[in-house]
């Protein structure tokens, strides 16, 4: 797993986060794919933006009111996000400390 500093990471995002972000984690897979090119800095960057303004992304509807009730309890929220070559997963727990991005193969 990679961790990112929060300060380092979101600098490349360009949208004023509706919630704590916290350390972001890539998880080995997502570094894998970065590695040989199966994906860019850019579609996580765009996923991590939609997401930090409670965008869920290819969330079902249930999903997406579940997580709107989340930020308001302080509980973990998800987003899921559908590319070319597969789905990406952003998870942030409930005290808002770190947030992780991962595979579906990996969740």
């Amino acid at each position: 797993m990679l961790i990112l500093k929060k300060e380092k990471f979101v600098m490349g995002i360009d949208v004023n986060p509706k919630f704590e972000l916290g350390d972001v984690c890539l998880t080995e897979g997502v570094v894998h794919h970065m590695r040989h090119s199966i994906m860019e800095l850019r579609d996580i960057q765009n996923a991590i933006g939609k997401y930090a303004v409670c965008d869920w992304g290819d969330c079902s509807h249930k999903e997406w009111m579940d997580n709107d009730l989340r930020m308001k309890t302080g509980r973990a929220v998800m987003g899921r996000y559908q590319y070319w070559w597969g789905m990406l997963y952003i998870v942030t727990e409930g005290n808002r400390s770190r947030t992780f991005i991962g595979l579906s193969c990996e969740c």
